[in-house]
């Protein structure tokens, strides 16, 4: 398995990695505001079994993560 290396290529990721069925009964919108060179805004809505991703903010999220590039890079790379 490959690190990912850019925040945009987590964010891509993340839909393609989703498990519906762990997601069950799961309503929230997570705001992902990513600090540092390759930073930038991103947001997952759950809700029903199904995800969406998008760039940008959400408009009430109900979890915000705020983290450096760096550190969310190493993050999600354990």
């Amino acid at each position: 398995m490959t690190d990912t290396q850019t925040v945009a290529g987590v964010m891509q990721e993340m839909e393609g990695k989703f498990k519906a069925d762990k997601a069950a009964g799961i309503d929230a919108t997570f705001q992902f505001d990513i600090t540092g060179d390759e930073g930038g805004q991103w947001n997952a809505v759950i809700k029903d079994g199904a995800a969406t991703f998008n760039e940008g903010t959400a408009d009430a999220p109900t979890v915000t993560i705020t983290a450096t590039s760096d550190d969310w890079i190493k993050i999600v790379n354990g």
